[in-house]
């Protein structure tokens, strides 16, 4: 007597569970990829246009004061960087503070632990100082630097 018997056995079940997950893997690993890098650019993009801003801000002798952007990696897992008008960052008015919400981003410069600050003065909101600034940001996906020139120009890289 012939049986004919429908179906799969356990072992091609086995295989193709066994390839699914591979492939969902694989997947998966693009996709977080892929938002990291995502996070990393736009973390970037905000930055230069708050730089920009902060500088167009001293140009129009906004509070009749200089305006600065504060960068600071002091504490791990907590880098943020302000904007504030005044003397200084320690002594002036802070108007808004950003905390990298992604964990992943983290400030290579200024380096772990430091702070730095981006100073523009009034009227032309040109940097205090006469060498070029940088600000870099990055995560496990890779890095982006901001650049400002003794000109005043931001570039971002």
């Amino acid at each position: 007597m012939n049986k004919k018997t429908y179906g799969f056995t356990l072992i091609e079940l086995l295989i193709v569970i066994a390839l699914t997950a591979v492939i969902a893997g694989i997947g998966a690993a693009s996709y977080f990829g892929q938002n990291e890098q995502t996070e990393l650019n736009t973390m970037e993009e905000r930055i230069a246009a708050d730089i920009r801003a902060t500088q167009n801000r001293a140009a129009a002798q906004e509070n009749g004061q200089q305006w600065g952007v504060h960068f600071d990696s002091t504490i791990q897992g907590q880098n943020f960087y302000a904007i504030w008008y005044g003397p200084t960052y320690a002594t002036g008015t802070t108007t808004s503070k950003v905390t990298f919400a992604a964990t992943s981003l983290y400030f290579t410069n200024p380096a772990a632990g430091t702070s730095t600050d981006l100073i523009f003065t009034k009227p032309f909101g040109m940097p205090s100082t006469t060498s070029t600034t940088t600000i870099t940001i990055a995560n496990p996906q890779g890095s982006r630097t901001i650049t400002v020139n003794a000109n005043g120009t931001v570039s971002e890289q």
